[in-house]
């Protein structure tokens, strides 16, 4: 009987020389390092937060609404730079502080601190009702806050929501800048100027009919629709020419809206 022939087999390379153990290794080498610089280094780690810009905004209420979105859980770090919430903390800084117009933050990588750079609205009116909500007004019709003093603005009444959420828009921005040019232009007129006459307030009844009240108890009716400047020059001529101005406290009201007409009210 004829013994088979005896095969040796070769030992295989180990593992710990396989060209792909030793990518592998290297590959988790390069993730680990990557790992600890990101999230356990101090090279991304946040080391202050500044407020810029604000005024009228306490700096600390803002600083404490930035801070709160920070320290809250999430998935990845928040006081890490690469990790950092831009968009929410401006989301929310715009649903808390009406007042802020825009709010942009910097990332400093060298410093690793965050810049937030807050841009305030601008109060240009206040809008009432009749007894005593009101809140100030930028020029894009934006409520910015509720207002006690009605002396520092021009002031503007319609109906306002007791439950007027401020950051709603609650005037066209068109409208009102329109009737703030006409107010301005208007008392600068050398009847306004030598007579001391001036604009008490706005009252807009519909898109086409804006109720103006003038300082000394009359009105007039104005269309911001139609061409503005003929309408002042309508009102200006009938002050001038038809009634004089011991007459003018028994004006109810003027209408300068249709046409070459103006239509006189007295009391």
């Amino acid at each position: 009987m004829r013994r088979k022939p005896l095969r040796i087999q070769k030992k295989g390379t180990p593992l710990w020389k396989r060209a792909s153990f030793l990518f592998l290794l290297l590959f988790c080498m390069i993730v680990g390092a990557i790992w600890y610089v990101i999230f356990s280094s101090a090279l991304f780690s946040l080391q202050g937060i500044s407020i810029q810009g604000a005024k009228s905004i306490s700096s600390e209420d803002l600083l404490g609404a930035v801070q709160r979105i920070v320290d809250s859980p999430s998935l990845f770090p928040s006081d890490n730079l690469l990790f950092f919430p831009s968009e929410k903390i401006s989301k929310t800084i715009h649903t808390s502080f009406p007042e802020v117009k825009e709010a942009t933050l910097h990332r400093d990588f060298l410093k690793r601190t965050v810049a937030v750079q807050i841009t305030e609205r601008n109060a240009i009116a206040m809008l009432c009702k009749e007894q005593n909500l009101c809140v100030s007004i930028d020029e894009q019709g934006i409520a910015m806050r509720k207002e006690d003093d009605r002396a520092t603005l021009p002031l503007f009444f319609a109906l306002v929501p007791d439950d007027l959420v401020p950051g709603e828009r609650v005037l066209e921005p068109s409208l009102l800048l329109s009737l703030l040019d006409f107010k301005q232009d208007i008392e600068s007129r050398n009847l306004f100027q030598e007579q001391g006459l001036s604009i008490f307030s706005f009252f807009p009844e519909n898109p086409g009919k804006v109720l103006v009240r003038f300082s000394e108890g009359w009105d007039s009716y104005i269309d911001p629709k139609e061409d503005m400047e003929w309408q002042k020059t309508k009102l200006v001529e009938v002050l001038e020419k038809q009634i004089l101005p011991e007459k003018r406290m028994k004006v109810e009201y003027i209408d300068v809206r249709f046409g070459d007409q103006a239509y006189v009210k007295y009391r």
